[in-house]
Parts: structure tokens; C-alpha cells; sequence
């Protein structure tokens, strides 16, 4: 499989060409997190090649699953077109419902029309644009010093 940096082109063994897409940044970071507390970051998605692609946005677990990604995480928009040479911006939006770390990536499947409730390409591996992570973390206060005042009413 040969990748050519210039285009963003890459060739299988098969000689059959195809168009991927380059993301800036390839990592969305929404840093420490409050439980409930949602936050939105955004990317751009560039299509280099010279026909539209049609495409739908997932996202994926990529280490330990951390949270209910479907529950926790909204992609805007989900599935769209981004014209011939062109970009889009993608936004990803997080509620964490569960303490810990969260890491993902989003995906994308290219579609075979601008239907957006057409059919993905068969038999196609969905390809990771951007990593995502975040710490969620459960409100806590600390207590630093504690001096408790009574007045003794025993005899």
C-alpha cells in the first residue's frame, strides 16, 4: 500500500485508488471535566481529492471503554457531503455520565450517495480521524480544618 503525502491519495494492491481525509487538529483534548458538565470542541475536516464525499461520522472506544459514547457523545454532523477541495467543520459535543478517563476516536464510512439515509459502501473498515479523550471527574469538596465548637450541658 503506497500513501502519497501530497495528495492524500493512497493506492492498494489492487491499483485501486481512493480518497481519505486529513483532520485539523487529529486530537480534540477537553482537558478535566465536571460529571454532567458538557463541553465542545471542534475539528476540520479537509477533502483534498477531486470528487464530493459523501460520508458518516461514529465514534469507537480505543482503549479501556470508558462511558456509554452513544449517551455521552453527540457528532455534528453526523452525515453530510464535503465538496471537491473543500472543508467542514466537525463538532463533538460531551456530557460525561461516568468517572474516569475517556478515549475514542471518530470515524468516518464514506456513503454511496448524498442521501443522507442512503446505504455505506459494503464491506468497507471505518477509517479514525480524530483521537478524542477527556477525565471525568465527580464534584468533591475537601475539608481542610475542622474545629468544632460545643458547649457541654451535661451534670
Amino acid at each position: 500500500m503506497k500513501y502519497n503525502n501530497k495528495n492524500f491519495i493512497v493506492q492498494n494492491f489492487n491499483n485501486v485508488y481512493y480518497y481519505v481525509f486529513q483532520s485539523v487538529p487529529d486530537e480534540l483534548n477537553f482537558g478535566t471535566q465536571a460529571y454532567k458538565d458538557t463541553k465542545e470542541l471542534s475539528f476540520h475536516v479537509f477533502n483534498l481529492s477531486p470528487v464530493n464525499i459523501y460520508y458518516k461520522m461514529t465514534c469507537i472506544h480505543c482503549n479501556w471503554p470508558v462511558g456509554d459514547l452513544k449517551r455521552d457523545v453527540k457528532i455534528h454532523p453526523t452525515a453530510d457531503t464535503i465538496v471537491a477541495g473543500k472543508d467542514k467543520i466537525i463538532t463533538v459535543l460531551i456530557t460525561p455520565t461516568t468517572p474516569g478517563f475517556y478515549e475514542f476516536f471518530v470515524q468516518y464510512f464514506v456513503r454511496i450517495s448524498s442521501d443522507v439515509n442512503t446505504d455505506l459502501i459494503p464491506n468497507q473498515i471505518p477509517k479514525n480521524i480524530c483521537k478524542v479523550c477527556c477525565l471525568c471527574v465527580l464534584p468533591s469538596l475537601k475539608v481542610k480544618c475542622c474545629v468544632y465548637y460545643f458547649k457541654c450541658i451535661c451534670q
